[in-house]
């Protein structure tokens, strides 16, 4: 069993463009490729105003598969329709 460390997320991220978005990260340099269930990468979206996921599941998680890009980056994708509310401005 592997302990797993929490992804390093990128110090800046494009802008929400159209219905979805891409956030790209790195592993933790205590973890491989290896040690991670590529598709069964767990997502929660919290609001700052209210501390509460705004991901329309019952469990406030949505389920996802870690994807990778050309340029061997790991991402995963997020879209409004995962959303309770559309995303806002600021």
């Amino acid at each position: 069993m592997a302990l797993l460390y929490p992804p390093i997320l990128l110090d800046s991220a494009p802008a929400f463009i159209g219905n979805s978005f891409k956030i790209f990260f790195e592993l933790s340099q205590f973890n491989s490729i290896n040690d991670i269930n590529i598709n069964a990468i767990q997502i929660t979206v919290i609001k700052q105003s209210t501390n509460t996921s705004i991901i329309k599941t019952a469990s406030g998680i949505k389920m996802a598969s870690l994807q990778i890009s050309n340029d061997e980056q790991y991402y995963i994708s997020i879209n409004e329709s995962d959303l309770r509310n559309p995303f806002e401005q600021n």
